[in-house]
C-alpha cells in the first residue's frame, strides 16, 4: 500500500515540475518579449511640447530633401563598398554631403525651435529651456535621427513628476 502510494506522489511531483519547468521555458524563450518602454509609467506632460499636426507636417515636408540626400548617399557608400577596391576620395565626398545634409536638417530644426520660443510667454519660455537641458529633449526634435520615434514625436519628454505616479 505505501509502494502505491509513493509512486502516485512521485508521479504528481514529476508532473507538476515539468508544468512549471513548461511554463517557465515558454516564458523566458519562446513568449515575445515585453519591451521597456510599454511597461513604464507614461507621464503626462505640460502643454506645448508637441508640435501642432500643421508644424509636424510643415517640419517633415522641410526636412524630407535632405533625409533623401542622405539615403541617397548612404546607397552610393553601399554601393561603393561592393567593389573590390573602394574609391576612398568618392566615400569621402558622400559623407561630406550626409554632413551637409544633417546640418542642413539641424539648422531648419534650430529655425523652428527659435520661432516657437520667441512665441512663448517668458515663463513658459523659462520651463522651456530647463527641460532643453535634458539630454533627453533633443531625442524628439524633428530631425534627430535614430533616437527618436517617428510620428509620434516627443515620447522620452522630462515632464514633472505628477502626484500619483512613482518617481524615476
Amino acid at each position: 500500500m505505501n509502494g502505491a502510494w509513493l509512486k502516485m506522489l512521485l508521479v504528481l511531483s514529476l508532473a507538476g515540475n515539468c508544468a512549471v519547468g513548461g511554463a517557465l521555458t515558454y516564458k523566458y524563450i519562446f513568449a515575445p518579449q515585453e519591451r521597456p518602454h510599454e511597461s513604464l509609467p507614461v507621464r503626462p506632460c505640460s502643454p506645448g511640447i508637441r508640435l501642432s499636426p500643421e508644424a509636424g507636417r510643415e517640419m517633415r515636408e522641410k526636412i524630407e530633401p535632405a533625409r533623401r540626400r542622405i539615403q541617397e548617399s548612404r546607397a552610393r557608400i553601399v554601393e561603393l563598398l561592393r567593389q573590390d577596391e573602394p574609391d576612398r576620395q568618392q566615400i569621402e565626398q558622400e559623407i561630406t554631403t550626409i554632413t551637409a545634409s544633417q546640418a542642413d536638417i539641424q539648422r531648419m530644426v534650430m529655425d523652428r525651435l527659435i520661432r516657437d520660443l520667441q512665441a512663448m510667454p517668458p515663463e513658459q519660455k523659462a520651463a522651456r529651456l530647463d527641460e532643453m537641458k535634458n539630454p533627453r529633449f533633443w531625442r524628439g526634435m524633428s530631425g534627430r535621427g535614430r533616437g527618436g520615434h517617428g510620428r509620434k514625436g516627443f515620447r522620452a519628454s522630462p515632464c514633472p513628476p505628477q502626484p500619483d505616479m512613482p518617481p524615476e
